[in-house]
């Protein structure tokens, strides 16, 4: 008599039913120069690519994230696939071999890239996600691309050479890297228009993605945005003079009676912000690095929030303030030095200012007025930012994409 075969998952005689193993979740690797089992150093950055990477999860990748930080600058051999956390989703993670001098740790893993790869080739993934095109991270991107066919999705946030580095040669490194991968990735995201316009003609796919942020950042604001007095102006960011956090230092003191600032934020200045709110008690609130979800709810309180950043145009305009658009989300008046274009209307909706105390000082004496010549304009930019980059917004347009990169005949998940 023939024997039939029973398929996996259904009962066999006497035996209990088993459900069938669910399909494997195509794998994904992503590369970062972020390490989130340390407190975050760049805290826009950190929830950005948190943010992405929920996302990529909630899509149906299984996530190997690759440190490539050497934010603890230590002796260290190489870490191949353990469990961790990106924020709040499991990844898998893989780190290259760390040394207690960071730069040249970071240029020994360049040299070694060839031997990490040849440990992380098994992982066989579906794609290769970079955040920027740094040296060691793009030659490890390069390599699954050249062995494996492996398509590159290039998140593009700054330029190599945006920054001045002094007499480091690595920028210039990693700027041979990028103009290896951003005409070969399969998508480049580009973090500002005037980028995505320069390179156009290069780039195979392109995606605007300034920023990103979870829906509850657009509730509603806890007052009507410049209602009356007291009115709250709030900073949050990188507490270090690039970001211009030097500049509500400086302004604080010298806030019109009517005002109140709220900073948030890590940094080398986060001491000085702090010994100046014990100065300033009841009119600076300095409450540190808090968790998204405060984070949200004091920006929402304010009426206007600064982006006070360095000039852009000397970099190049090679990268955006992560915060730019959350304070726009978040249904406050952006006050902001000269920015580069996102494709939005900005010009009538956002009230510019030179970058100095005295400059932002003048600007909040306008801002009743700017409020309520322009607030048809504010109101309608805020709508097309919620509906551009919140999280599900955001992972609609990738699920698309990522469908026609990996010939998808079942379109990816929806997340969670």
């Amino acid at each position: 008599m023939q024997q039939l075969a029973i398929p996996d998952g259904a009962a066999r005689p006497g035996a209990p039913w088993r459900p069938a193993p669910a399909p494997a979740r195509p794998a994904l690797v992503f590369i970062c120069p972020n390490d989130f089992e340390q407190a975050a150093v760049n805290l826009g950055a950190a929830s950005k690519v948190a943010a992405l990477v929920r996302i990529l999860s909630g899509l149906g990748f299984d996530i190997h994230y690759v440190d490539s930080s050497h934010q603890t600058a230590c002796w260290s051999r190489s870490e191949s696939g353990r469990a961790s956390r990106v924020g709040d989703t499991p990844v898998t993670l893989w780190r290259p071999f760390r040394v207690p001098h960071r730069k040249t740790g970071k240029v020994l893993n360049v040299l070694a890239a060839g031997a990490f790869f040849k440990r992380m080739k098994a992982v066989r993934p579906a794609l290769v996600w970079l955040y920027n095109s740094y040296a060691f991270e793009g030659a490890l991107a390069q390599h699954f691309m050249q062995a494996g066919g492996v398509p590159v999705v290039l998140e593009v946030e700054d330029l190599p050479l945006a920054r001045h580095r002094g007499l480091n040669p690595k920028p210039y490194w990693d700027q041979i890297h990028f103009d290896r991968l951003i005409t070969r990735a399969a998508l480049v995201t580009f973090v500002n228009q005037g980028l995505a316009d320069a390179y156009a003609g290069k780039v195979r796919q392109s995606l605007l993605l300034p920023s990103l942020f979870r829906g509850s950042l657009g509730a509603p604001a806890v007052k009507p945005r410049l209602g009356g007095a007291p009115y709250t102006v709030g900073y949050f960011g990188g507490l270090d003079v690039e970001k211009g956090a030097a500049i509500m230092l400086q302004a604080a003191a010298d806030l019109p009676a009517d005002w109140r600032m709220v900073v948030t934020g890590a940094g080398p200045l986060a001491a000085a912000f702090t010994a100046q709110a014990q100065r300033l008690p009841g009119r600076l609130a300095f409450h540190g690095a808090v968790p998204q979800e405060e984070l949200h709810r004091l920006m929402r309180s304010c009426d206007v929030i600064v982006n006070p950043h360095q000039s852009i145009e000397a970099m190049h305009n090679g990268v955006f303030p992560f915060k730019v658009c959350e304070a726009i989300a978040a249904g406050a008046l952006l006050v902001s030095t000269p920015l580069p274009p996102i494709g939005e209307d900005m010009e009538r909706a956002v009230l510019s200012f030179d970058g100095s105390a005295s400059g932002l000082l003048a600007a909040l004496t306008l801002a009743p007025g700017f409020q309520r010549d322009n607030a048809v304009l504010i109101d309608r930019l805020r709508a097309r930012v919620l509906a551009q980059y919140s999280e599900d917004a955001v992972s609609a347009t990738l699920r698309g994409l990522l469908d026609a990169i990996l010939n998808r005949a079942e379109p990816l998940g929806v997340p969670a």
